[in-house]
Protein backbone atom coordinates (compact mmCIF):
# COMPACT_ATOMS: atom_id res chain seq x y z
CA UNK A 1 0.00 0.00 0.00
CA UNK A 2 2.84 2.24 1.00
CA UNK A 3 4.79 1.67 -2.11
CA UNK A 4 1.42 2.17 -3.90
CA UNK A 5 1.43 5.50 -3.19
CA UNK A 6 4.86 6.24 -3.50
CA UNK A 7 4.83 4.96 -6.99
CA UNK A 8 1.71 7.44 -7.57
CA UNK A 9 3.70 10.63 -6.10
CA UNK A 10 6.58 9.92 -8.49
CA UNK A 11 4.42 9.23 -11.40
CA UNK A 12 2.31 12.68 -10.56
CA UNK A 13 6.01 14.18 -10.11
CA UNK A 14 7.00 12.87 -13.47
CA UNK A 15 4.45 14.00 -15.41
CA UNK A 16 4.24 17.44 -13.72
CA UNK A 17 8.12 17.79 -14.55
CA UNK A 18 8.35 16.23 -18.40
CA UNK A 19 4.90 17.29 -19.55
CA UNK A 20 2.22 19.03 -17.20
CA UNK A 21 5.00 21.68 -16.43
CA UNK A 22 5.97 22.93 -19.91
CA UNK A 23 1.90 23.14 -20.14
CA UNK A 24 1.00 25.17 -17.28
CA UNK A 25 3.86 27.78 -18.59
CA UNK A 26 2.29 27.79 -21.70
CA UNK A 27 -1.34 28.51 -20.21
CA UNK A 28 0.42 31.12 -18.39
CA UNK A 29 1.60 32.96 -21.08
CA UNK A 30 -1.79 32.82 -22.71
CA UNK A 31 -3.77 34.19 -20.10
CA UNK A 32 -1.32 37.05 -20.32
CA UNK A 33 -1.52 37.53 -23.30
CA UNK A 34 -5.07 37.20 -23.73
CA UNK A 35 -5.49 39.44 -20.72
CA UNK A 36 -3.24 42.14 -22.11
CA UNK A 37 -5.67 41.86 -25.49
CA UNK A 38 -8.08 42.65 -23.31
CA UNK A 39 -6.71 45.43 -21.88
CA UNK A 40 -5.47 47.17 -25.11
CA UNK A 41 -8.67 45.91 -26.41
CA UNK A 42 -10.47 48.10 -23.42
CA UNK A 43 -7.91 51.03 -23.81
CA UNK A 44 -8.41 51.05 -27.93
CA UNK A 45 -11.02 53.78 -29.74
CA UNK A 46 -12.86 52.18 -32.39
CA UNK A 47 -13.54 53.94 -35.22
CA UNK A 48 -16.23 53.61 -37.67
CA UNK A 49 -15.14 56.60 -40.01
CA UNK A 50 -18.67 58.53 -39.89
CA UNK A 51 -18.02 60.11 -36.58
CA UNK A 52 -17.96 64.37 -36.63
CA UNK A 53 -16.05 64.55 -33.24
CA UNK A 54 -14.79 62.57 -30.07
CA UNK A 55 -14.08 63.85 -26.39
CA UNK A 56 -10.62 61.38 -26.11
CA UNK A 57 -10.91 62.09 -22.33
CA UNK A 58 -12.01 57.75 -21.76
CA UNK A 59 -9.46 56.59 -24.07
CA UNK A 60 -6.44 58.69 -23.10
CA UNK A 61 -3.78 57.58 -20.57
CA UNK A 62 -1.23 60.23 -18.77
CA UNK A 63 2.23 59.49 -17.55
CA UNK A 64 4.09 62.07 -15.75
CA UNK A 65 8.31 62.68 -16.51
CA UNK A 66 9.17 65.33 -13.79
CA UNK A 67 12.50 65.41 -14.80
CA UNK A 68 12.19 65.88 -18.30
CA UNK A 69 14.46 62.75 -19.11
CA UNK A 70 11.63 60.27 -21.04
CA UNK A 71 11.98 59.65 -24.98
CA UNK A 72 9.72 57.88 -27.11
CA UNK A 73 11.58 54.30 -26.95
CA UNK A 74 11.10 54.76 -22.46
CA UNK A 75 7.97 55.78 -23.09
CA UNK A 76 7.01 52.79 -25.05
CA UNK A 77 8.84 50.14 -22.45
CA UNK A 78 6.98 51.98 -19.61
CA UNK A 79 2.95 50.75 -20.42
CA UNK A 80 2.29 49.71 -16.86
CA UNK A 81 3.18 53.04 -15.52
CA UNK A 82 0.17 54.76 -17.40
CA UNK A 83 -2.40 55.89 -15.67
CA UNK A 84 -6.03 55.83 -16.99
CA UNK A 85 -8.32 58.90 -17.20
CA UNK A 86 -11.46 56.96 -15.37
CA UNK A 87 -13.07 59.16 -13.23
CA UNK A 88 -11.33 62.40 -13.94
CA UNK A 89 -13.40 65.52 -15.53
CA UNK A 90 -10.30 66.27 -17.56
CA UNK A 91 -6.80 66.53 -17.92
CA UNK A 92 -5.55 69.46 -16.36
CA UNK A 93 -2.70 69.43 -14.11
CA UNK A 94 -2.92 73.21 -13.42
CA UNK A 95 0.71 75.10 -12.52
CA UNK A 96 3.19 72.35 -13.06
CA UNK A 97 6.51 71.41 -14.40
CA UNK A 98 6.23 68.45 -15.17
CA UNK A 99 6.82 67.08 -18.89
CA UNK A 100 3.17 64.61 -19.82
CA UNK A 101 3.37 62.03 -22.06
CA UNK A 102 -0.42 60.71 -23.06
CA UNK A 103 -0.99 57.54 -25.15
CA UNK A 104 -3.89 56.92 -27.51
CA UNK A 105 -4.69 54.14 -29.35
CA UNK A 106 -6.94 53.97 -32.24
CA UNK A 107 -8.48 51.17 -34.49
CA UNK A 108 -10.10 51.69 -37.74
CA UNK A 109 -13.57 50.03 -38.38
CA UNK A 110 -13.93 52.26 -41.66
CA UNK A 111 -13.77 50.04 -45.15
CA UNK A 112 -12.07 53.30 -46.77
CA UNK A 113 -9.43 55.42 -45.53
CA UNK A 114 -9.93 57.63 -43.34
CA UNK A 115 -8.32 61.46 -42.36
CA UNK A 116 -8.59 62.33 -38.48
CA UNK A 117 -7.45 65.37 -36.73
CA UNK A 118 -6.52 65.81 -33.34
CA UNK A 119 -6.78 68.27 -31.14
CA UNK A 120 -5.64 69.79 -27.87
CA UNK A 121 -8.43 71.96 -26.62
CA UNK A 122 -6.47 74.11 -24.62
CA UNK A 123 -5.01 76.92 -27.39
CA UNK A 124 -2.56 78.13 -24.37
CA UNK A 125 0.16 75.55 -24.54
CA UNK A 126 4.07 76.06 -25.60
CA UNK A 127 5.30 72.79 -26.49
CA UNK A 128 2.96 69.57 -27.74
CA UNK A 129 4.61 67.03 -29.99
CA UNK A 130 3.16 64.03 -31.10
CA UNK A 131 4.53 60.67 -31.67
CA UNK A 132 3.11 58.09 -34.34
CA UNK A 133 5.93 55.34 -34.61
CA UNK A 134 3.55 53.33 -37.03
CA UNK A 135 3.15 56.29 -39.38
CA UNK A 136 5.00 55.98 -43.02
CA UNK A 137 4.83 60.00 -43.03
CA UNK A 138 4.72 62.93 -40.31
CA UNK A 139 5.47 60.28 -37.70
CA UNK A 140 6.85 63.48 -35.51
CA UNK A 141 4.23 66.55 -35.62
CA UNK A 142 4.42 69.25 -33.35
CA UNK A 143 1.82 72.68 -31.89
CA UNK A 144 1.87 75.14 -29.67
CA UNK A 145 1.95 78.78 -29.07
CA UNK A 146 6.19 78.29 -28.82
CA UNK A 147 6.43 76.40 -31.95
CA UNK A 148 6.93 79.13 -35.18
CA UNK A 149 3.86 79.13 -37.20
CA UNK A 150 5.80 77.46 -40.51
CA UNK A 151 7.09 74.46 -38.34
CA UNK A 152 3.07 73.50 -36.51
CA UNK A 153 1.61 70.77 -38.29
CA UNK A 154 -1.58 72.23 -38.97
CA UNK A 155 -2.02 76.17 -39.44
CA UNK A 156 -4.34 76.70 -36.29
CA UNK A 157 -5.00 78.46 -33.37
CA UNK A 158 -4.46 75.21 -31.14
CA UNK A 159 -2.29 71.65 -31.44
CA UNK A 160 -3.75 70.22 -34.10
CA UNK A 161 -2.63 66.87 -35.66
CA UNK A 162 -3.40 65.29 -38.91
CA UNK A 163 -3.98 61.15 -38.74
CA UNK A 164 -4.69 58.73 -41.33
CA UNK A 165 -6.00 55.37 -40.69
CA UNK A 166 -6.39 52.70 -43.27
CA UNK A 167 -8.95 49.85 -43.03
CA UNK A 168 -8.55 48.20 -40.29
CA UNK A 169 -5.18 49.54 -39.21
CA UNK A 170 -4.46 50.18 -35.35
CA UNK A 171 -1.79 52.87 -34.43
CA UNK A 172 -0.54 54.18 -30.81
CA UNK A 173 0.11 57.37 -30.50
CA UNK A 174 2.17 59.21 -27.86
CA UNK A 175 1.90 62.88 -27.04
CA UNK A 176 4.16 64.40 -25.35
CA UNK A 177 3.34 68.22 -23.89
CA UNK A 178 4.72 70.60 -21.14
CA UNK A 179 3.88 74.85 -20.50
CA UNK A 180 4.69 77.28 -18.21
CA UNK A 181 1.18 78.16 -18.26
CA UNK A 182 -1.79 75.85 -16.92
CA UNK A 183 -1.09 72.25 -18.28
CA UNK A 184 -4.44 71.36 -19.96
CA UNK A 185 -4.14 68.38 -22.01
CA UNK A 186 -8.29 67.94 -23.20
CA UNK A 187 -8.06 66.98 -26.63
CA UNK A 188 -10.50 66.01 -29.78
CA UNK A 189 -10.39 63.60 -32.38
CA UNK A 190 -12.72 65.27 -35.66
CA UNK A 191 -13.58 63.81 -38.97
CA UNK A 192 -11.09 65.86 -41.13
CA UNK A 193 -14.23 67.76 -42.70
CA UNK A 194 -15.82 68.29 -39.63
CA UNK A 195 -12.63 70.04 -38.10
CA UNK A 196 -12.34 72.32 -41.39
CA UNK A 197 -16.29 73.24 -40.50
CA UNK A 198 -15.19 73.89 -36.78
CA UNK A 199 -12.37 75.61 -37.40
CA UNK A 200 -14.00 78.50 -39.61
CA UNK A 201 -16.68 78.29 -37.80
CA UNK A 202 -14.42 79.53 -34.49
CA UNK A 203 -12.25 82.10 -36.52
CA UNK A 204 -15.71 84.15 -37.67
CA UNK A 205 -16.78 83.82 -34.18
CA UNK A 206 -12.98 85.12 -32.87
CA UNK A 207 -13.77 87.71 -35.43
CA UNK A 208 -16.59 88.94 -34.51
CA UNK A 209 -15.37 89.41 -30.62
CA UNK A 210 -12.56 90.95 -31.46
CA UNK A 211 -14.43 93.30 -33.96
CA UNK A 212 -16.99 94.21 -31.28
CA UNK A 213 -13.87 94.88 -28.36
CA UNK A 214 -12.10 97.31 -31.26
CA UNK A 215 -15.26 99.40 -31.67
CA UNK A 216 -16.36 99.34 -28.09
CA UNK A 217 -12.87 100.40 -27.27
CA UNK A 218 -12.76 103.40 -30.31
CA UNK A 219 -16.42 104.52 -29.36
CA UNK A 220 -15.07 105.06 -25.39
CA UNK A 221 -12.28 106.42 -26.43
CA UNK A 222 -14.16 109.02 -28.79
CA UNK A 223 -16.41 109.88 -25.70
CA UNK A 224 -13.35 110.36 -23.91
CA UNK A 225 -11.95 112.93 -26.36
CA UNK A 226 -14.90 114.19 -26.58
CA UNK A 227 -15.83 114.87 -22.57
CA UNK A 228 -12.78 113.85 -20.95
CA UNK A 229 -14.06 112.19 -18.45
CA UNK A 230 -11.90 109.87 -17.05
CA UNK A 231 -13.92 106.27 -16.36
CA UNK A 232 -13.97 106.21 -20.35
CA UNK A 233 -10.41 106.78 -20.91
CA UNK A 234 -9.70 104.15 -18.21
CA UNK A 235 -11.80 101.91 -19.82
CA UNK A 236 -10.10 102.05 -23.12
CA UNK A 237 -6.74 101.28 -21.06
CA UNK A 238 -8.89 98.08 -19.89
CA UNK A 239 -9.91 97.27 -23.30
CA UNK A 240 -6.26 97.26 -24.59
CA UNK A 241 -4.79 95.59 -22.47
CA UNK A 242 -7.72 93.14 -22.05
CA UNK A 243 -7.95 92.63 -25.52
CA UNK A 244 -3.67 91.87 -25.75
CA UNK A 245 -4.01 88.85 -22.87
CA UNK A 246 -7.08 87.60 -24.75
CA UNK A 247 -5.66 87.22 -27.78
CA UNK A 248 -2.46 85.32 -26.35
CA UNK A 249 -4.57 82.90 -24.64
CA UNK A 250 -7.02 81.94 -27.18
CA UNK A 251 -4.28 81.12 -29.74
CA UNK A 252 -4.97 84.23 -32.36
CA UNK A 253 -2.17 86.35 -31.01
CA UNK A 254 0.60 83.36 -31.27
CA UNK A 255 -1.22 82.49 -34.82
CA UNK A 256 -1.22 86.14 -36.73
CA UNK A 257 0.52 88.56 -34.58
CA UNK A 258 3.51 87.10 -33.25
CA UNK A 259 4.12 83.86 -34.93
CA UNK A 260 7.54 83.26 -34.63
CA UNK A 261 7.28 81.44 -31.49
CA UNK A 262 9.11 83.23 -28.97
CA UNK A 263 8.49 83.74 -25.62
CA UNK A 264 6.39 86.42 -26.35
CA UNK A 265 2.66 85.29 -26.10
CA UNK A 266 3.88 84.03 -22.60
CA UNK A 267 4.56 87.24 -21.48
CA UNK A 268 1.76 89.55 -22.79
CA UNK A 269 -1.16 86.83 -21.46
CA UNK A 270 -0.10 87.89 -17.61
CA UNK A 271 1.28 91.27 -18.15
CA UNK A 272 -2.24 91.99 -20.11
CA UNK A 273 -4.35 90.70 -17.61
CA UNK A 274 -2.74 91.86 -14.99
CA UNK A 275 -2.54 95.21 -16.41
CA UNK A 276 -6.57 95.19 -17.04
CA UNK A 277 -6.83 94.62 -13.46
CA UNK A 278 -5.40 97.45 -12.62
CA UNK A 279 -7.28 99.50 -14.78
CA UNK A 280 -10.86 97.44 -13.69
CA UNK A 281 -9.98 98.80 -10.33
CA UNK A 282 -8.97 102.48 -11.03
CA UNK A 283 -12.25 101.91 -13.83
CA UNK A 284 -14.34 101.36 -10.53
CA UNK A 285 -13.06 103.79 -8.19
CA UNK A 286 -13.72 106.86 -11.27
CA UNK A 287 -17.07 105.16 -12.50
CA UNK A 288 -18.33 104.89 -8.96
CA UNK A 289 -16.97 108.29 -7.75
CA UNK A 290 -15.63 106.00 -4.33
CA UNK A 291 -13.70 109.56 -3.32
CA UNK A 292 -16.80 111.11 -2.25
CA UNK A 293 -19.39 108.15 -2.14
CA UNK A 294 -17.38 105.65 0.16
CA UNK A 295 -14.09 107.32 1.04
CA UNK A 296 -12.59 103.85 2.79
CA UNK A 297 -13.20 102.02 -0.49
CA UNK A 298 -11.54 104.75 -2.75
CA UNK A 299 -8.40 104.13 -0.55
CA UNK A 300 -8.44 100.33 -0.81
CA UNK A 301 -9.23 100.40 -3.95
CA UNK A 302 -6.31 103.14 -4.76
CA UNK A 303 -3.67 100.90 -2.57
CA UNK A 304 -5.22 97.29 -4.94
CA UNK A 305 -4.56 99.20 -8.19
CA UNK A 306 -0.98 100.30 -7.03
CA UNK A 307 -0.20 97.02 -6.35
CA UNK A 308 -2.01 95.17 -9.89
CA UNK A 309 0.43 97.74 -10.97
CA UNK A 310 3.47 96.65 -9.76
CA UNK A 311 2.54 92.80 -9.87
CA UNK A 312 2.30 93.58 -13.77
CA UNK A 313 5.88 95.03 -13.72
CA UNK A 314 6.86 91.73 -12.28
CA UNK A 315 5.13 89.76 -14.57
CA UNK A 316 7.88 91.21 -17.12
CA UNK A 317 10.93 89.98 -14.82
CA UNK A 318 9.88 87.08 -12.67
CA UNK A 319 9.70 83.60 -14.47
CA UNK A 320 6.94 82.96 -17.01
CA UNK A 321 5.43 80.02 -14.27
CA UNK A 322 5.41 82.64 -11.22
CA UNK A 323 4.14 85.46 -13.43
CA UNK A 324 1.01 83.10 -15.01
CA UNK A 325 0.65 82.44 -11.19
CA UNK A 326 0.48 85.64 -10.27
CA UNK A 327 -1.82 86.81 -12.76
CA UNK A 328 -4.53 83.88 -11.67
CA UNK A 329 -4.27 85.66 -8.14
CA UNK A 330 -4.82 89.30 -9.02
CA UNK A 331 -7.45 88.03 -10.73
CA UNK A 332 -9.01 86.34 -7.73
CA UNK A 333 -8.65 89.16 -5.90
CA UNK A 334 -9.16 92.08 -7.86
CA UNK A 335 -12.63 90.52 -8.99
CA UNK A 336 -13.21 89.77 -4.95
CA UNK A 337 -12.57 93.32 -4.10
CA UNK A 338 -14.59 95.39 -7.06
CA UNK A 339 -17.65 93.37 -6.80
CA UNK A 340 -18.38 93.64 -2.67
CA UNK A 341 -17.18 96.71 -3.58
CA UNK A 342 -19.96 97.41 -6.19
CA UNK A 343 -22.50 95.42 -4.07
CA UNK A 344 -21.55 97.82 -0.96
CA UNK A 345 -22.44 100.61 -2.85
CA UNK A 346 -25.60 99.61 -4.54
CA UNK A 347 -26.95 99.09 -0.95
CA UNK A 348 -26.20 102.49 0.55
CA UNK A 349 -27.99 103.72 -2.69
CA UNK A 350 -25.37 105.00 -5.02
CA UNK A 351 -27.18 105.35 -8.27
CA UNK A 352 -24.11 104.43 -10.50
CA UNK A 353 -23.13 101.09 -8.26
CA UNK A 354 -26.43 99.17 -9.47
CA UNK A 355 -25.30 99.99 -13.77
CA UNK A 356 -21.81 99.13 -12.86
CA UNK A 357 -22.50 95.48 -10.92
CA UNK A 358 -25.01 94.73 -13.95
CA UNK A 359 -22.36 95.60 -16.25
CA UNK A 360 -19.20 94.00 -14.73
CA UNK A 361 -20.65 91.10 -12.90
CA UNK A 362 -20.62 88.97 -15.40
CA UNK A 363 -16.78 89.43 -16.61
CA UNK A 364 -15.86 89.70 -12.71
CA UNK A 365 -17.41 86.42 -12.53
CA UNK A 366 -15.79 85.01 -15.35
CA UNK A 367 -12.49 86.06 -14.74
CA UNK A 368 -12.58 84.36 -11.39
CA UNK A 369 -13.70 81.05 -12.96
CA UNK A 370 -10.92 81.49 -15.33
CA UNK A 371 -8.85 82.31 -12.37
CA UNK A 372 -10.18 78.72 -10.47
CA UNK A 373 -9.37 76.65 -13.69
CA UNK A 374 -5.96 77.85 -14.19
CA UNK A 375 -5.02 76.34 -10.24
CA UNK A 376 -7.69 73.37 -11.59
CA UNK A 377 -9.87 73.71 -9.02
CA UNK A 378 -12.70 74.35 -11.68
CA UNK A 379 -13.23 71.68 -14.57
CA UNK A 380 -11.50 72.52 -17.68
CA UNK A 381 -14.52 73.01 -20.25
CA UNK A 382 -15.37 74.81 -23.22
CA UNK A 383 -16.91 77.93 -20.47
CA UNK A 384 -14.04 77.25 -18.07
CA UNK A 385 -11.17 77.74 -20.82
CA UNK A 386 -13.26 80.67 -22.68
CA UNK A 387 -15.00 82.27 -19.59
CA UNK A 388 -13.37 85.70 -20.33
CA UNK A 389 -14.32 85.53 -24.04
CA UNK A 390 -17.83 84.93 -23.03
CA UNK A 391 -18.06 86.87 -19.99
CA UNK A 392 -16.43 90.04 -21.50
CA UNK A 393 -18.91 89.74 -25.03
CA UNK A 394 -22.11 88.96 -22.31
CA UNK A 395 -20.88 92.30 -20.64
CA UNK A 396 -20.40 94.77 -23.82
CA UNK A 397 -23.98 93.73 -24.83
Amino acid sequence: MALSRMTFRVTCHLRLTNSGLPTLILLCLLLTGAHKAAADSQNSLYLQGDEHSLNLLPWLQWLRDPEHHLDLQDVQNMEHDFHDTQGRKDINFAYTADRLWLRLTLSSRATIPTDWVLEMQYPSLDHVILYDPQATLSAIQRGGDLVPRNERSIDHLSPAFRIRLEPGETRTLYIQANSQGSLTLDATLWQLESFVISRNNRAMLFSAYLGMLVALGGYNLLLFLRLRESPFGLYVLFLISFTAGAMAINGIGPQFLWPSGNTLSNRILPTGFTLSATFALLFARAFLNTRLTAPHWDRLLLVAAVLAGLASLFTLLVEVRTALQLMSVIGLLTTLLIMICGITCMFKGIPAARIFVLAWGILLASTFVLALRNFGVAPSTFLTVYAVQIGSALAAC
